[in-house]
């Protein structure tokens, strides 16, 4: 299988406080792979390094085949162009429209027609299952999962080979956290890209991902599937997933 992320070896320092120790696993092309463990075990540090917020101390992460130890401005920034996130709670302008919001990503990074940029807006804005209607409301008049859906069409507006998700049904009722585990599903289905899952949520770890890795005590100790964790032998795990 195609590797669209390498992590080797990767040591993580804050000062004289040790993070991450000798972490390494690989995410295939297509997957959705998620990254869990408990509070403080490093799961959001290891987010923000893949998408290149946070420095490592040691080892190294190749993503979609580019080494980012002492990668170039330039192609650090043609990289981030191949890969989306989606922020826990949005990160929507409160100033703008949907459809503005969604647009934003196309006014910035393409030289296409204003026109053009809408109706590719319109068409992220369907693909997430809101209606054109919703298009000219403000973030303050949508509900919690309405916001979600909106900041994933803005995510997907450039089509991305990559999709970073921070616990992206934090917040959101158990009848709407199981409409958006579907929803990414059928997208990763529809378009092919693959998704990064940083959650506690034991709903999306059952029903959305295809594989996953625990942190535990700054190492990595489970990396498979929730079939193979809830079968094994490991306390901590069977503990974990039965806590979430």
């Amino acid at each position: 299988m195609t590797k669209v992320i390498n992590v080797e070896n990767i040591i993580t320092k804050f000062g004289n406080t040790l993070i991450h120790d000798d972490l390494s696993f690989s995410i295939h092309k297509g997957e959705i792979f998620g990254i869990l463990g408990g509070s403080g075990a490093g799961k959001s540090t290891l987010l923000r390094q893949l998408i290149m917020l946070q420095k490592f101390q040691s080892g190294n992460i190749e993503v979609l085949g580019e080494s980012l130890r002492g990668i170039s401005h330039k192609s650090a920034h043609k990289l981030r162009q191949k890969w989306a996130v989606l922020f826990q709670f949005g990160a929507l302008y409160s100033s703008l429209t949907v459809l503005e919001n969604i647009c934003l990503p196309l006014l910035e990074y393409t030289e296409l027609p204003k026109g053009l940029i809408e109706n590719m807006a319109m068409t992220k804005l369907s693909m997430v299952g809101l209606s054109s209607e919703s298009a000219y409301l403000y973030p303050s008049e949508l509900s919690g999962g309405m916001k979600k859906r909106v900041g994933l069409a803005r995510a997907l507006a450039l089509d991305p080979e990559l999709l970073f998700l921070d616990e992206p049904t934090s917040g959101l009722d158990p009848s709407s956290a199981e409409a958006f585990d579907k929803l990414i599903v059928e997208l990763r289905d529809m378009l092919g890209f693959s998704v990064i899952i940083v959650t506690h949520d034991l709903d999306t770890i059952k029903s959305a991902l295809d594989r996953f890795i625990v942190l535990q005590n700054k190492k990595i100790c489970f990396d498979g599937n929730y079939e193979t964790a809830i079968n094994s032998d490991l306390t901590f795990l069977k503990e974990f997933l039965k806590a979430n």
